[in-house]
């Protein structure tokens, strides 16, 4: 089957898709919106230290500032997702973006952590509205033969993210350009904003739900008690001490999330519910996206381990640690291009293989976590992390959108990047547990660590042999 046969009728190509220069011109005007989320998701933890001595900072304060904004972000995501379909993917991109600038002003000239606390929990909302139109737009911009090479641009984009705030942050950091010390991490976002405004605001085309789909506003109530009542405690509970709320909170979840999906059954009669629960029909949306709960909870807590491993088992400096993760940058830029050219002729066995270079790159640093074993094996470890991480996902995007009609697409992304966010969290905290709990330090902790993320890499490697070959699949 051939890709210009791949889509289903139901899927339509909207009759707005842009090619050639047109399309990636679009595509490099929605991408810093992105990028600037991903940075800072992963720059603050290399200024929590500088943070905590300037600021005053405590463990209550620094765990909302570090994950009030993933908090609020994750209860937004869906919502995001369907204001765009209903009032536009471009106007509702660039009001998150304007939104997120002015939280980030906020945050850099912040002089206290209260200010910091709140500045960061109204960008992680703010991002809940500018995300989720980014796969939107490339959904409805490309047509279905240049979209794989546009996701894989999108995945590079988040690994470039991802190590540019270890990086670039452990830079600036060091820098302490014009004694503004940890401020530049979230300054930085305002030029970067201003530039996108410039160049993309004309270049992005608009584009609408033809069916207008209405808010649901109890189904966005609904969805945000449930995330709510999980995120909420796996964010504090640990500063916390885990007290009695939090496990009420957490046994709450089920019925939370029951009440959803009875409302959002009951509101098709009626009316477009906030989620399709149709979309859950296909196999692989659902498979697609258990994929991406195993494939976030390890890359988050992969980030968060070996960030602290580097600094406090090794002893290197902030800016050392930051730049072993460059490696992995390369790795998933390399793999990322590739990947579209692979599915076309491999299916799903590029994310078996991804997942694959994934365990290979965990076992190799599981072998060099002593830290008298040479540095060069932590970056093959970190390297061929990355590779895998290319290989995954750009193409497990494509499986999970594959089937969903262009109407749904804002509410579609919408739930893929919720599952992700809130699959990192949970991930992150689980095997945080497992790092912070032994006696013998950061070296064991670390290596408790790394069987975790094996086993959930694993799982992705498996699920993955469960997707629908290529032919089934339509592409």
């Amino acid at each position: 089957m051939t890709q210009s046969q791949a889509v289903p009728a139901a899927v339509a190509e909207p009759a707005d898709t842009r090619t050639g220069l047109a399309a990636w011109l679009v595509l490099a005007a929605v991408l810093p919106g992105m990028f600037m989320n991903v940075f800072d998701f992963f720059a603050v933890n290399v200024a929590t230290p500088v943070l905590h001595t300037e600021l005053g900072s405590g463990p209550p304060a620094l765990e909302l500032i570090v994950g009030g904004y993933g908090l609020t972000f994750s209860l937004g995501l869906v919502t995001g997702g369907r204001l765009g379909d209903r009032y536009g993917r471009r106007r509702i991109f660039f009001a998150g973006m304007a939104a997120f600038t002015v939280a980030s002003a906020v945050s850099g000239l912040a002089p206290t952590s209260d200010i910091l606390v709140v500045a960061r929990l109204f960008q992680g909302a703010a991002a809940a509205m500018m995300v989720p139109q980014v796969l939107s737009i490339i959904r409805v911009s490309f047509p279905a033969r240049e979209r794989r090479i546009a996701l894989g641009v999108y995945g590079m984009t988040i690994a470039v993210g991802q190590v540019s705030g270890q990086a670039l942050g452990g830079i600036l950091l060091s820098a302490d350009i014009g004694g503004l010390s940890w401020r530049p991490i979230f300054l930085v976002n305002v030029p970067v904003a201003a530039l996108t405004f410039l160049f993309g605001f004309k270049r992005v085309p608009e584009s609408v739900s033809s069916a207008r789909p209405s808010l649901d506003l109890a189904g966005v109530g609904l969805l945000t008690l449930a995330a709510g009542l999980l995120t909420i405690p796996i964010v504090e509970g640990g500063a916390l001490g885990w007290p009695l709320w939090c496990w009420l909170f957490l046994a709450a979840v089920p019925v939370a999330g029951a009440a959803f999906v009875r409302w959002e059954h009951l509101a098709r009669a009626t009316r477009q519910p906030l989620v399709d629960l149709g979309l859950f029909r296909s196999k692989d949306f659902r498979r697609g996206l258990f994929v991406n709960v195993t494939l976030y909870a390890t890359i988050s807590a992969f980030f968060f381990v070996l960030g602290l491993y580097l600094q406090t088992g090794r002893g290197d400096s902030p800016l050392a640690a930051g730049l072993t993760f460059v490696p992995l940058a390369a790795g998933n830029f390399v793999a990322s291009l590739s990947s579209s050219a692979l599915v076309g002729r491999y299916g799903r066995g590029t994310l078996t293989a991804g997942a694959a270079l994934q365990i290979a790159g965990l076992l190799v640093l599981l072998a060099a976590s002593d830290p008298r074993q040479p540095e060069l094996l932590i970056l093959g470890g970190v390297t061929l992390f990355g590779l895998g991480q290319g290989l995954l996902i750009p193409p497990i995007i494509g499986v999970v959108l594959s089937r969903v009609p262009v109407a749904d697409s804002g509410a579609a992304t919408g739930v893929l990047v919720t599952v992700q966010q809130l699959s990192g969290t949970v991930g992150l905290a689980l095997v945080s547990l497992g790092f912070f709990a032994g006696s013998g330090g950061y070296v064991a902790g670390f290596r408790v660590a790394c069987v975790c993320c094996l086993a959930l890499a694993a799982g992705s490697l498996a699920l993955s042999r469960l997707l629908a070959p290529r032919s089934e699949r339509g592409g």
